[in-house]
């Protein structure tokens, strides 16, 4: 039991740790994952998202920007709409392309592909993003980078539920 515990551990530990990413500077598009809202309302993590590419998209006018995520249970509107209408409120003028059909990141990525053209930037927060990228390469993606964003409060309740989510995905074959 305490090997179970420990291995445990240590893959929590490896996915937070391989999360911290640093980008590619003056990227042609960036990827915003998005994350399920409560009752059409934007919650933390996404919070974390969105400022990270804000603090990127003040200095990169040119990048494009693509919102995802669909309409979730006990939602009426989608998260890249409320995505969308975040980075409007705070001044990005970028050409951002809302990708609203998709339900988990593997779609996200695959939905978003259609879009994108050179080299890009995949923002999400710092527990994901070690799947999201690995997703990105499954899904065909060769030239994107990882922007991490902070993991925000429940960091211990994200790291055990990326964990399970590693085991789902690699059963599904989106790994």
């Amino acid at each position: 039991m305490f090997i179970i515990l420990l291995l445990i551990i240590l893959c929590i530990l490896f996915i937070d740790l391989a999360g911290k990413r640093n980008y590619k500077d003056n990227a042609s598009y960036l990827i915003i994952l998005g994350f399920a809202l409560k009752d059409d309302q934007i919650q933390p993590m996404l919070i974390e998202r969105l400022n990270k590419a804000i603090d990127y998209l003040h200095d990169h006018v040119d990048t494009i920007v693509i919102v995802t995520g669909g309409i979730t249970k006990n939602n009426s509107v989608s998260e890249a709409k409320v995505m969308k209408d975040y980075l409007l409120a705070h001044q990005i003028t970028n050409t951002i392309i809302q990708e609203d059909q998709s339900l988990d990141t593997y779609e996200n990525l695959k939905n978003s592909k259609e879009n994108i053209h050179g080299e890009g930037i995949l923002i999400t927060n710092q527990f994901h993003m070690l799947r999201a990228l690995r997703i990105a390469n499954k899904a065909g993606y060769t030239h994107i980078h990882g922007l991490s964003a902070k993991n925000g409060k429940g960091r211990i309740y994200c790291l055990l539920r990326e964990l399970l989510a590693w085991i789902i995905c690699g059963a599904k074959g989106q790994l």
